[in-house]
């Protein structure tokens, strides 16, 4: 595979929110190390609302009317608050079920001392985007192949999130792929060639195809 040099391929601003992202998620610090509020963006994501203008926004919501002033800052206080009825966010029960899902296997295998963030990551480090289908969190209703991944990456995991925006990139660079497994591992060797982490590629190619550099909350 031969591709551009980094610089060549995004411009500064870019290259240093993609960074920025990409080390949040490397230190854990995604979201504020918020496990909870990583399902959440997910979740909402997982729907096909546009990312930067709608989930972001919503997710902020959350951690200011919520999170912070109802102390809803756990997968057990979510789970508790949850079944007093749907929060007043986003109307999908899809997504709702699928954050549901997801708190409730943080809380069911947490270890003593684990945030639900360090449970999210035991996850990712051992899941397998080519076996989706056999993993606890791959198999609940609402959880693809995108979400399954963007999960796993924004708790710490070096890996892609195979969407329509990251395919057409690699189109436009001449490289073609043939489903979402073969787009995980071209953008493996499409980021080590230019000498970063899949994370920081993914963000770079998101900022930039979105149109909302310069506007993006880095959180």
């Amino acid at each position: 595979m031969k591709i551009k040099d980094y610089p060549s391929l995004f411009d500064e601003q870019t290259r240093h929110e993609a960074n920025a992202f990409a080390g949040l998620c490397f230190s854990k610090k995604r979201w504020y190390g918020s496990g909870l509020l990583i399902i959440m963006d997910a979740c909402f994501d997982s729907i096909g609302l546009n990312y930067f203008t709608v989930v972001v926004p919503k997710v902020k919501y959350f951690y200011d009317n919520f999170f912070i002033k109802k102390n809803i800052n756990s997968v057990e206080a979510f789970l508790k608050f949850y079944k007093e009825g749907e929060i007043g966010l986003i109307k999908n029960g899809r997504a709702w079920g699928a954050i549901h899902a997801l708190a409730d296997f943080v809380h069911k295998n947490r270890k003593e001392g684990e945030k639900d963030i360090d449970v999210l990551y035991r996850w990712a480090i051992k899941a397998d985007p080519e076996k989706k289908n056999e993993d606890p969190i791959g198999r609940i209703k609402g959880i693809g192949i995108n979400t399954f991944q963007y999960l796993r990456m924004q708790v710490g995991v070096d890996s892609t999130m195979p969407d329509k925006i990251i395919r057409r990139w690699l189109l436009k660079q001449g490289i073609k792929t043939k489903d979402e497994i073969d787009t995980i591992k071209k953008m493996e060797e499409a980021a080590g060639e230019l000498g970063i982490s899949q994370v920081e590629l993914c963000w770079a190619i998101w900022i930039s195809e979105s149109g909302e550099k310069g506007k993006v909350d880095i959180v």
